[in-house]
């Protein structure tokens, strides 16, 4: 076991060892604050946990109040009513002769305040059954004679038998006479039913009772519970479901539930192995059932732990890239020259620049050592580049006009820029991105060394251009956009080699310098009368008159001076033989609003 622990002690040390200072740094930061965190994270995954679950329970338990308040509050409403239907019942004509006015008013107005009450209480209906001593037993909308109870599946023997004044009786589908002012016939009814009776013969004098429709509590527990993993279920006095939100498979299971263990209705909580029950004795003696799903339970708790641990994997990366910052701002001021002394050899460094502007904004007062050997060193770097530059600078001059073009095609500030950005993505943890960078360079390098012929076609100069402002866009952050449009089958002819980059160039380095607009190049390639018409039209800062001035007088007389508008006259020597199409360049420009470059040349086949 201690030969185990030391082969592994052994290897992380010899793992330290080689890493960098920095790293080394970062570590130490990253297991002095990753460790804790992690233990914080389990203990409050584990109190997180219960939480959720009293949580749910609490707001479902105060919710199953709510909902038995409201059933109860709607059942004591029709019993109000029905108390009032009695004193009303106290004034209704009994048969003594012929009919007399007086009681053919009191009949109207009791009616009328009947069909007030449906209305006031937003009843289905209500229903009153007389014996033969009352006028109008069968007027057939609102009274009825007490043999048509079985019209409306009622029994008076039933309700005899049941030795009460009032009754609750839910009916599924029960029919009610046809009634203008009502949209439905039939509807699943719960009724209160009210009778008085004989007490000589024990026979029933009227039977009134009002309905309501079982759908007005399918609604409302909808309402309360959107959520499937909670449901409510309504049942009457014989545990048959009144109204109920939920599916079709908890309706059963609940149903099945009450039925095979009526017990259950005694209690006010139940736990069962797929849920949790309230149960909830009502006043009317029916029962009101919550029922909380255990998958739900289990969701909620993974909902807030997901939410925990979504926050966690945010935090986490977050405070890694601060570490990591953190220990590269310590150590960067030695990381950078030793990164510089390991590149003395190359002939183009980039150290002088990334650290001098490091260096200078810092008061010379605060300068310590490290901070002054980096000045003399980035001197002496900052002479051997320029010194490098002037030996390039002979070099370039002696090369014949083909080679300088395609020297100032292979930009080296546009190379650093495009390798700086490589390094930048691959530091920041973005290889997709550095990836893409390497095959654009790739793939435009090898079309403008591949394509050695003069004459190319106007699909691969369209390609190296697209390639160019590709990678532009990238090193620039994406801060202008570019639209290419051509004619149908055009990008068949043939065209100038490098036509199109010194344009383009010049749109991006010079439009984008004091426009406070986004840069957009459009360019359009359309046919002429037997020519080539090119358009690069760009939303820039534009040529100020003077530079444009001269810079068409160069284009006039065809003279190419490599220290002045070298690549756009280039292009305007080669484009004008006779070899190239006798073509020519116009530029127009507007400073501060925009450039027009279009080039003409006659249509050449391949």
């Amino acid at each position: 076991m201690s030969k185990k622990l030391f082969h592994i002690k052994s290897k992380l040390s010899h793992c330290l060892i080689r890493n960098s200072f920095p790293q080394k740094l970062a570590c130490a930061f990253l297991v002095a604050t990753i460790v804790p965190l992690f233990l914080i994270s389990v203990i409050f995954y584990r109190i997180n946990t219960e939480n959720s679950y009293d949580k749910v329970m609490n707001a479902t338990a105060l919710t199953n109040r709510q909902l038995v308040d409201q059933i109860e509050s709607r059942f004591t409403q029709m019993n109000q009513v029905a108390a009032t239907l009695r004193s009303y019942m106290y004034t209704y004509p009994k048969k003594e002769g012929s009919i007399s006015a007086e009681q053919l008013q009191t009949f109207y107005t009791l009616r009328t305040n009947i069909q007030t009450l449906v209305s006031a209480f937003d009843f289905g209906y209500i229903c009153i059954f007389l014996d033969s001593d009352y006028i109008f037993t069968n007027e057939g909308l609102m009274f009825y004679s007490l043999d048509s109870l079985s019209d409306f599946g009622l029994s008076a023997q039933e309700l005899l038998e049941s030795n009460a004044d009032s009754v609750w009786l839910f009916v599924e589908d029960q029919s009610y006479p046809f009634m203008l002012s009502k949209k439905y016939v039939s509807f699943d009814a719960i009724n209160c039913i009210h009778m008085l009776r004989d007490g000589l013969d024990n026979t029933l004098r009227y039977v009134f009772f009002i309905s309501i429709n079982a759908d007005e509590f399918t609604e409302l527990l909808s309402t309360f519970y959107a959520d499937s993993g909670i449901t409510g279920y309504l049942l009457d006095n014989s545990q048959q479901l009144v109204a109920f939100s939920g599916t079709e498979e908890t309706k059963t299971l609940v149903c099945n539930l009450f039925s095979d263990r009526p017990e259950l209705l005694a209690t006010d909580f139940s736990s069962q192995p797929d849920a949790l029950y309230y149960i909830n004795a009502l006043s009317n003696g029916w029962t009101y059932v919550t029922r909380v799903s255990q998958d739900y339970l289990r969701a909620s708790a993974s909902t807030y732990v997901g939410s925990f641990l979504l926050i966690l994997a945010l935090i986490v990366p977050c405070m890694v890239v601060f570490i990591i910052f953190l220990a590269n701002n310590f150590t960067k001021r030695i990381t950078l020259l030793s990164n510089s002394a390991k590149q003395v050899n190359f002939s183009e460094n980039q150290f002088h620049g990334s650290f001098i502007e490091y260096v200078k904004d810092k008061p010379e007062k605060n300068y310590d050592e490290v901070d002054k050997l980096a000045i003399t060193y980035n001197r002496m770097m900052e002479t051997l580049q320029e010194n490098i530059d002037s030996i390039t600078a002979l070099r370039a001059q002696e090369e014949s006009l083909k080679y300088q073009l395609l020297q100032s095609l292979i930009n080296p500030h546009f190379l650093y820029n495009i390798l700086d950005s490589i390094i930048v993505c691959n530091n920041m943890g973005k290889p997709e991105l550095a990836n893409k960078l390497i095959t654009n360079l790739t793939r435009f390098y090898r079309m403008t060394l591949r394509k050695s012929n003069e004459l190319i076609t106007i699909r691969d100069e369209l390609e190296i251009a697209q390639l160019y402002m590709e990678l532009e866009s990238i090193c620039r952050g994406g801060n202008f956009t570019w639209s290419i449009e051509t004619d149908e089958a055009i990008e068949n002819f043939m065209i100038c080699k490098f036509t199109l980059q010194p344009f383009i160039e010049n749109s991006i380095h010079h439009g984008m310098q004091g426009s406070s607009q986004k840069l957009h190049i459009q360019i359009e390639i359309r046919y002429g009368d037997d020519t080539i018409l090119i358009f690069i039209r760009d939303n820039g800062n534009g040529i100020p008159p003077e530079k444009l001035a001269e810079l068409q007088e160069s284009l006039r007389t065809r003279i190419v001076d490599t220290s002045r508008h070298f690549g756009i006259c280039n292009v305007n020597a080669r484009i004008s033989s006779e070899l190239f199409g006798h073509g020519f360049i116009e530029i127009d420009s507007k400073y501060q609003v925009g450039t027009t470059v279009k080039i003409e040349f006659q249509q050449i086949l391949p």
